[in-house]
């Protein structure tokens, strides 16, 4: 389960004094697929409700005074994404094809990288942020070992952040 909180100050996804929380989780789709109408929206109520409660055991007060409170399944992602089944996050991740065993940014073909949440370093924002920052990096380094043009060196800038340095 994740937890995302809003800024105190962020207005934009809240009105002041208030705050949006974001409670997500992975779920099977099939049981998503053969529910009645009614049995759909039973479901939807006791996941919501559910991942409350679990929530709940960190801040005991969250939703109390909620404004609004929606609750999105694999049929809302379908719906509003497009995605297929409503189904996130790539390749589904086991024990086989994630950290060390994920499948490698370079499959050994020239000029062919893979980046995403099926690669290393896996799933998330963060990860498919830093697995491109990686790939990157090495195709920037192919391309000044194979380059007869000399190239401006790469070098580390504030906030963890590369940036190519002009230094004619």
């Amino acid at each position: 389960m994740f937890v995302s909180v809003s800024a105190h100050s962020d207005i934009n996804s809240a009105p002041a004094g208030y705050r949006a929380v974001m409670i997500s989780t992975h779920c099977e789709l099939e049981p998503w697929e053969k529910l009645t109408p009614e049995g759909y929206r039973e479901r939807k109520h006791e996941v919501g409700e559910r991942l409350i409660r679990l929530a709940r055991r960190i801040y005991p007060e969250l939703g109390q005074t909620s404004l609004v409170r929606e609750i999105a399944t694999p049929r809302t992602y379908e719906r509003f994404t497009g995605r297929p089944r409503g189904a996130v996050g790539g390749v589904r991740q086991t024990l086989a094809n994630s950290n060390q065993h994920a499948i490698p940014h370079n499959l050994g073909i020239p000029g062919y990288w893979l980046v995403g949440d099926s690669t290393w370093p896996g799933l998330g924002t963060v990860a498919c942020c830093l697995g491109s920052h990686l790939v990157a990096e090495r195709v920037l380094a192919g391309a000044c070992r194979h380059s007869p043009v000399a190239r401006p060196p790469i070098t580390r800038a504030r906030g963890a952040a590369y940036a190519i340095r002009d230094t004619r």
